[in-house]
């Protein structure tokens, strides 16, 4: 048997009663659990009988399906290790399990005694956000008519996620996270009602209603108190106000004395307050504290007037919720499918009320052990004492300060009360088998003594532990900090990944693998700006855990070529990424030549075409890449009729050479390997198991993905030289040598938002609505401007003398108090979740902190909290602080400073990188020749064809046109840049249109409201409006703001005879259509184009010129045959600007319209 320490030993020997083991990090949890279970099945060398019959006596518990593998596999290694084969045959029938787990087990045995279908399914995921997104649409199509919900509907709204079959992946027109409409606090209700024991009877909006007269009589009091002190000097502004305040005071004692008290009296005598525009300045020191608590006492009072007929509409949400409840469980019995939340409360409700199935289960387990009980709620834990019978057969473990998973639903304080009532049994494991003593000495240190961890167990290190730190000189404990003076954000968090990222590099200099260091973070939205980083200093880096998958580029190229295949002439969502994507990789000239090549009307019409007639289609041989891409394309349109969705996915990323390309990029290259065909996987699973086809693929798809919470795929990468990075949440279990840690203290305050807010306690929901004054306001009809002044009134109050438990009564009172709960849990939880971070390390610690320093202080507060408790004050100059923490050596905090001015610094223009080797795919000869796919379609949108392919004119890396399919840039889901070439194009356009009907600059609010609808990052912004000077202040805008008629974003829809625009033999008639920058006329026959190019910051004249002929023509052919004689297309290029101003070439045409054809006629030329 293998060597246990004393707690160990004990926990191992001690079968017959109950136990509550304390398990610190790192302490051989696991490995104690195992031999616990195996020990059990032993037979004793002096009796020859064990503890337990067989394994099915045997009931383990644990939070993950991976954590219940982890334990099954040891389990077995360890029977196989001591000879014990039949027991290792036995584990996987074995009752190990995650809770959920074992409830559909137990229903499963007995379902016909609990009345339920025993072939039920367990629906989750994307499916059950349809289901429920279908109930509440349902109840909605009923109540929004219904006179009892209209107020409701009327203060909150009644949109909705748009329910599908496919899921429900649209965004609510309702607003932020913050503001949801009333269907959506319903359904959120709807799911805490499902996941308490009680059902909506543990839902509960608390508070009674406010008494007006206790209210009006606080304030009475405390303007009395005024007066009593309050003594101005004659001639003071003070004085001159005193009759005014005498005489409130008395109108407020006649209101509170009045047989009835009204709250008219109340928003009147508010009103007068106003009017008198008291200001704390004209109240002497003694009585200003006075002057503040009553104004305090107004605005509460007032605040609880205008609150409290929010009771009602709690009343209705909660009528609501319920059916729309009661509509999910009818959708779910329809379809024979439970939930989880269903899987719990049914077998509860199984083993409390079902005699069979209570003795079925009675006595059947002799040893319970629960895992990771500190991540349970109550209703679980319930479940397991029915089925141990009683805590004194059950072992609870668990490690109260590795409680993390809050927003999921476990209740730590269930677990403190299950710990403080098994004192008597309790085992702590307090023996650290994977950190040095510094990690350790760091931790009590920083989250012990400093008291942000509350009931901090300290953890011993192992005497024995071998080290396993190669720089010597290096301390073990680094904090690298970023002092922020009003920078943005963004730059600051790049400031602590590059701090992060030298750390690392000087650790790897000095001898520590880059395999074995790891950066954990708190979410994953920046994980690009740290991979940035590490890479620039020479590191490789690999998302290996937390919910990234859906995020991640391959994925999203994936996406991309399931629009292509259902739809090939979706530009925008389909094509144009997918050909931009590393897939295909296409150069911006390919993708330019596609858009208008010869004969072919855009990137579907071109990619359409087949293989023998591409260069009589395009006018000329395309380059190999582009050749590729089209015979890829076309061969799984020809097969898609007889292969499944996933099949054809996969064919393509073999045949484009993307999979073979992958295999030669490193640890990076495999890990998007893995992703691609775990996205085979799932296309399989969601789409051709359930019979979609591909027209419903990319929308099944994008749902699923909308709600997958699901982690990176790896393929073989253990001897990967990489940094991982992972969310702290997933490192849970992990070790690693090195750890570095970021964007652990970010405060959470938007609870206080929130409309809805919830605190669970005991499996309890408390619930209050938000005091906002404009909902107030809506309701009351008082004014919104008199509500906010109170609210601004009675916070500033309850700052300064906070709330006493016998205060909170009213419903007001409570969502204050919620709001306090929140905020305390939420603090608490961070620093449970930084101690999760912390001992994942087993040699050295890497901090990375980020402090916004300014005038009113430090913030995020827990970490000016955390860094203060260190080392006394916040460090804010540049330079190394060390500090003592109870280790060997010291520690150091490494302070870099940046201001608002570097934030102002011009961009760093990254260099494209040089051109890779690009693996083509030898596709086999086709049995059968391709056939011509055709649309019915004949209108020919030119404009729409031009903006999709002119991305080249905003890439960040313009070198010269006539070499860049020598280099590529890899594409990049727009959303995660903030500055998509198209995005920004339209933005520029969209203001210029503005610009042209003011003859002016837009407003900076325009501007801001425009990019931000574009999405557009502060980068883009400020390029944006730098553009927008550009253009009005060149000699071009002067001119054509001059003529008469200007016109922006002018249309034109030209019906077309083939022969004029295509040398084709069809002859068949059609149509351009689109759109013009900007048309000036002056009522003659002539006229001026002006055509805007964002981007294309270094072509020369003549690459312009060349590259925006074919497009002048299209105008000039266009408004010609409108009766225009003479047409001048000018091209302004608002981002390649000198002395002069920006780059403008012209076009000037005469006579007869010019032919679309081939260009062959002389154009007369004129530039700036």
């Amino acid at each position: 048997m293998p060597t246990l320490d004393n707690a160990q030993q004990s926990i191992v020997d001690t079968l017959d009663r109950g136990l509550f083991v304390e398990a610190g990090a790192g302490s051989g949890k696991t490995f104690t659990l195992v031999q616990r279970l195996v020990h059990a099945l032993t037979p004793d060398p002096e009796t020859g009988r064990a503890y337990l019959d067989d394994l099915d006596q045997v009931l383990i518990i644990t939070f993950t399906n991976k954590a219940a593998s982890e334990i099954r596999e040891r389990v077995r290694e360890e029977f196989v290790s001591r000879g014990m084969h039949q027991a290792a045959f036995e584990v996987d029938r074995a009752w190990i399990s995650t809770i959920h787990g074992m409830c559909e087990r137990i229903l499963r045995e007995s379902a016909l005694e609990a009345g339920i279908d025993p072939s039920f399914e367990v629906v989750q995921g994307h499916e059950q956000s349809y289901l429920l997104s279908r109930a509440a649409s349902d109840v909605a199509s009923v109540t929004r008519s219904d006179p009892e919900f209209a107020e409701l509907y009327r203060l909150y709204g009644s949109a909705m996620n748009a329910a599908s079959e496919e899921g429900v992946a649209e965004e609510s027109k309702s607003g932020s996270n913050n503001t949801p409409s009333a269907l959506e606090m319903a359904l959120a209700i709807a799911e805490l009602a499902a996941s308490s024991p009680e059902g909506f009877s543990g839902i509960r909006f608390p508070g009674e209603a406010p008494s007006l007269r206790y209210l009006v009589t606080q304030c009475s009091l405390a303007l009395q108190d005024l007066l009593a002190v309050w003594r101005p000097n004659k001639g003071t502004a003070g004085y001159k106000k005193m009759p005014l305040v005498t005489q409130l005071a008395e109108e407020l004692a006649l209101l509170a004395d009045m047989p009835e008290v009204k709250k008219e009296g109340l928003i009147d005598f508010s009103e007068r307050f106003l009017e008198a525009d008291l200001k704390a300045g004209s109240f002497s020191k003694d009585a200003k504290a006075l002057f503040y608590t009553f104004r305090g006492q107004l605005g509460d009072a007032l605040m609880q007037v205008a609150y409290e007929p929010l009771r009602q509409q709690e009343n209705n949400l909660l009528k609501l919720a319920q059916l729309i409840g009661g509509r999910y469980n009818h959708l779910k019995v329809e379809r024979g499918v439970v939930d989880n939340n269903d899987l719990l409360s049914l077998t509860l409700r199984a083993l409390e009320s079902n005699p069979v199935i209570a003795k079925r289960y009675a006595n059947r387990f002799r040893l319970v052990m629960v895992d990771e009980s500190q991540d349970t709620d109550p209703q679980q834990l319930k479940i397991v004492r029915l089925l141990a019978g009683g805590d004194d057969h059950i072992c609870y473990v668990g490690d109260g300060q590795q409680s993390i998973y809050g927003f999921r639903g476990a209740d730590v304080e269930e677990y403190r009360r299950v710990r403080d009532r098994s004192l008597d049994r309790l085992v702590r494991m307090n023996h650290n088998y994977r950190s040095h003593d510094d990690i350790l000495r760091f931790v009590k240190h920083s989250l012990g003594d400093s008291g942000i961890l509350e009931g901090f167990m300290d953890l011993e290190a192992f005497d024995e532990r071998k080290d396993g730190y190669p720089p010597a000189e290096e301390p073990r404990v680094v904090i690298e900090h970023t002092a922020n003076y009003g920078a943005k954000k963004s730059l600051a968090i790049k400031s602590v990944a590059d701090q992060i990222a030298n750390r690392f590099q000087i650790l790897h200099k000095q001898g520590v693998s880059v395999g074995s260091m790891a950066l954990l973070l708190r979410g994953l939205n920046n994980v690009d700006i740290y991979i940035k980083s590490l890479r620039e200093h020479g590191l490789e880096a690999l998302v290996t855990a937390g919910s990234s998958f859906a995020r991640s580029l391959e994925v999203h190229v994936i996406q991309a070529l399931l629009w292509t295949l259902a739809n090939p002439r979706d530009s925008y969502r389909g094509t144009l990424p997918l050909l931009q994507s590393p897939m295909f990789d296409l150069s911006d000239e390919d993708l330019l030549f596609l858009s208008k090549g010869g004969r072919a009307k855009g990137f579907a019409d071109a990619l359409l075409t087949p293989a023998p007639d591409i260069e009589r289609v395009l006018g000329r041989t395309p380059s190999p890449r582009l050749m590729n891409a089209i015979a890829v394309l076309q061969k799984a349109r020809e097969t898609m009729a007889s292969k499944p969705v996933s099949q054809t996915v996969r064919d393509v990323c073999e045949q484009s050479g993307w999979l073979a390309r992958l295999g030669h990029e490193g640890p990076q290259g495999l890990a998007r390997q893995a992703n691609l065909l775990e996205c085979v996987r799932c296309i399989d699973e969601i789409i051709d198991k359930r019979g979609l086809g591909y027209s419903r693929a990319p929308k099944v798809f994008s749902d699923w993905l909308s709600v997958a919470k699901k982690g990176p795929s790896t393929l073989s990468t253990e001897n990967a030289d990489a940094v991982q990075i992972m969310t702290i949440h997933a490192s849970k279990g992990l070790e690693f040598p090195v750890v570095a840690i970021a964007e652990a203290f970010d405060d959470s305050s938007g609870d206080k938002r929130k409309r809805l807010l919830a605190c669970s306690s005991q499996g309890i929901h408390s619930l209050a609505l938000s005091y906002d004054p404009k909902t107030l306001s809506k309701l009351t009809g008082l004014d919104e401007g008199i509500i906010s002044k109170a609210k601004s009134w009675a916070e500033d109050d309850l700052a300064k003398v906070g709330y006493e438990k016998d205060q909170i009564k009213t419903g007001l009172d409570w969502r204050l108090s919620l709001e306090e709960i929140k905020e305390d849990r939420d603090r608490q939880e961070a620093a449970r979740l930084l101690y999760v971070a912390l001992t994942r390390a087993r040699e050295a610690l890497v901090i990375g902190i980020n402090t916004d320093i300014h005038k009113c202080g430090i913030s995020p507060k827990l970490t000016a909290y955390y860094l203060s408790s260190l080392v006394g004050e916040v460090p804010k100059e540049l330079g190394v602080t060390r500090f003592d923490y109870g280790g060997q050596e010291e520690g150091v905090i490494e302070t870099v400073v940046i201001e608002k001015k570097d934030a102002e610094d011009e961009p760093e223009i990254e260099e494209v990188p040089a051109a890779q080797r690009f693996a083509m795919y030898e596709a086999p000869k086709l049995a059968t020749p391709l056939r011509r796919w055709k649309s019915s379609d004949d209108i020919h949108s030119y404009t729409s064809d031009r903006h999709q392919a002119e991305t080249l004119e905003a890439l960040a890396a313009e070198d010269d046109v006539q070499n860049m399919q020598e280099s590529y840039t890899p594409w990049a889901p727009p959303q995660s840049t903030g500055e998509d070439p198209l995005r920004f194009g339209d933005a520029f356009h969209e203001l210029a249109r503005i610009a042209a009907n003011l003859r002016a600059k837009p407003s900076r609010q325009r501007i801001l409201a425009v990019a931000k609808s574009r999405e557009l990052n502060e980068q883009a912004t400020d390029r944006l409006s730098l553009a927008l000077d550009n253009w009005l202040a060149s000699p071009l805008c002067k001119e054509a703001f001059g003529y008469p008629i200007v016109q922006g974003e002018a249309p034109f829809f030209s019906a077309e005879g083939n022969e004029e625009y295509l040398d084709s033999s069809e002859g068949k008639a059609g149509y351009l259509t689109g759109s013009i920058d900007l048309l000036c006329t002056d009522g003659s026959r002539d006229a001026l184009v002006v055509d805007y190019k964002t981007g294309e910051r270094t072509l020369s004249e003549h690459e312009a010129r060349e590259l925006h002929e074919m497009q002048a023509r299209y105008y000039a052919h266009v408004l010609m045959k409108q009766g225009f004689e003479r047409v001048e297309a000018a091209f302004v290029l608002v981002e390649n600007v000198d002395s002069e101003g920006p780059l403008t070439v012209r076009f000037t045409f005469k006579g007869e319209p010019p032919k679309l054809g081939a260009i062959t006629e002389p154009v007369k030329e004129t530039s700036k």
